[in-house]
């Protein structure tokens, strides 16, 4: 809920809005927040089977989960969940990440933290999934892990629309590269870089 408190606080219309919380008798909640017209892993799913993403389209994306997880971090959120399923397209045709139900909250961004693995498969960095699967806890820096999800997230994108030959390979080379960069930069300027 210390999450949920600030980015409702924060109130920044790039992040989801969240208009309440609904609080059930079995101590359970709802969260109300603006209406999407699906997530990203439905819609990929859709554009699939019709039409491919275009370069254009994905680098938007990047850009803006970019920007998000920076507004994040400055709130000390660390989302550990993103994949195309936890990010939601709006009606204005934004991008918007959702479910912090793994998220943490920490204050000293430049430690590396222990924490009970948690997030999906696939799109966890490799040191949490492995821990993931040995059901132990493992120190991490938790802005590496958001990282690492996000560029799985695009890979996969990236890979779809390469499959269907919208995307030449040389081209996703440069792109990763660039993304690679730029993650370095974000990383870099926040003093995370433990090499």
């Amino acid at each position: 809920m210390k999450i949920l408190a600030k980015i409702i606080e924060a109130d920044d219309p790039e992040l989801i809005e969240i208009a309440g919380i609904e609080y059930e008798r079995d101590k359970s909640y709802n969260i109300i927040m603006e209406y999407g017209l699906g997530d990203l892993a439905s819609y990929n799913a859709f554009r699939q089977k019709h039409f491919s993403w275009t370069e254009k389209e994905i680098h938007s994306i990047r850009e803006n989960l970019l920007k998000q997880i920076e507004k994040l971090r400055k709130l000390n959120i660390y989302h550990l969940d993103i994949k195309p399923g936890n990010i939601i397209i709006t009606e204005d045709w934004k991008i918007k990440l959702i479910d912090f139900g793994c998220s943490e909250t920490y204050d000293d961004i430049n430690d590396r933290r222990e924490i009970i693995p948690r997030g999906t498969p696939g799109y966890m960095h490799p040191v949490i999934e492995q821990a993931f699967k040995e059901s132990r806890t493992v120190k991490c820096n938790l802005a590496e892990a958001d990282m690492h999800s996000i560029e799985k997230t695009m890979e996969k994108l990236y890979l779809i629309a390469y499959l269907q030959k919208k995307v030449r390979f040389y081209r996703m080379k440069i792109v990763f590269r660039t993304f690679g960069e730029i993650m370095l930069k974000i990383l870099e300027d926040i003093r995370l870089i433990n090499f």
